[in-house]
């Protein structure tokens, strides 16, 4: 609930903001309705109108290859939304011409103001809308996908889009189901490519067993998302698809339930860490974090090339960036995580 509530606060300040702006500029104007509870309903209602114009948007079926795509569904969305706001504040204002466009031209310093605390101050240290480049959190959280048909239990399976094939069995592809939560090999799917998650990063919360981090690698310079499965000064190691931590195998939520991870890649590769042979110790402030997707994920077990002070398996606290707590999109898939 805190991600929720933390979307909800950001939301309703910046209308306040926006709604302020809008408020003075009726006022400078000599608007017939130019109290702040109409000027606030009045920006309640344009935000909300362009919000649905842009989900309508980005529903239009146009080519994944197309770059120009968004930047058309955004132009398209803010020619519609300024005819959208004119016509609800000749509605609901009671202000002729003239008196909407000062009360709007008034609230521009707010717009900016908004920009400037979302870009500077909100997306930095509080929170922010982001997705996913690769599959290997499926089925929690998708990238570009296939959809098919799982072999063990019919449910539906998620298969990650890509050109390379390569250590793919003959005829199928490796998903993860979204119902069983297994690793299966796929034949039956349909060769539509759907879009990957949106989801909210909450950045002023603190990492828990089991939560969704994303994290910079300060050596490359991106961002990836993981799940965190060992805490600092534990002892990590991963037998028969179960996680322990100290010599215990640690059970999984009822969301997570089925998930497997291995101790081997699809390319036949070993893990390095984590093994009952060789389990991973974890000092202060280090995580050990999997895939959800481990036969796919490259992850703590597979790690070669150590940060300075860390060993090869460890995420330090620093790197990491926030906990992912909210899919917002696509509305079939919007869940709380956080």
């Amino acid at each position: 609930m805190t991600t929720l509530a933390l979307v909800v606060a950001v939301f309703l300040g910046c209308l306040l903001i926006l709604s302020t702006g809008l408020w003075i500029g009726l006022r400078v104007t000599r608007a017939r309705r130019s109290r702040f509870a109409w000027a606030f309903g009045a920006m309640a209602i344009s935000t909300a109108g362009w919000l649905v114009l842009y989900r309508g948007m980005t529903n239009i079926p146009l080519p994944e290859g197309v770059w120009y795509a968004p930047h058309i569904a955004l132009m398209v969305t803010g020619v519609l939304g300024i005819l959208w706001a004119c016509l609800v504040s000749l509605l609901l204002l009671r202000a002729n011409l003239v008196q909407i466009l000062g009360g709007w031209f008034s609230a521009l310093p707010a717009f900016v103001l908004v920009w400037l605390l979302l870009q500077f101050v909100v997306q930095p240290y509080v929170m922010e809308i982001a997705y996913l480049r690769s599959n290997s959190m499926a089925p929690t959280l998708l990238a570009l996908h296939h959809v098919g048909i799982c072999p063990h239990c019919g449910g539906t399976a998620f298969v990650p889009y890509t050109t390379n094939f390569e250590h793919e069995p003959p005829g199928a592809r490796f998903g993860m189901c979204g119902d069983c939560r297994k690793c299966c090999q796929v034949s039956e799917m349909d060769a539509t490519i759907w879009r990957a998650d949106r989801f909210v990063i909450n950045k002023i919360v603190e990492p828990r067993r089991w939560d969704l981090v994303t994290y910079r690698d300060p050596r490359r310079q991106v961002t990836f998302t993981k799940r965190v499965v060992g805490l600092p000064g534990e002892e990590v190691y991963i037998r028969e698809g179960k996680v322990f931590i100290n010599g215990e195998a640690m059970p999984l939520p009822a969301a997570l339930e089925g998930l497997e991870f291995t101790l081997h890649q699809f390319d036949g590769r070993p893990a390095l860490w984590g093994t009952p042979d060789n389990p991973a110790a974890l000092g202060e402030d280090e995580y050990f974090v999997l895939d959800d997707f481990s036969i796919r994920g490259h992850d703590s077990r597979m790690w070669t090339t150590p940060l300075p002070g860390h060993p090869p398996y460890a995420l330090p606290r620093s790197c990491i960036e926030g906990v992912v707590g909210l899919i917002i999109w696509p509305e079939d898939r919007m869940r709380l995580l956080r």
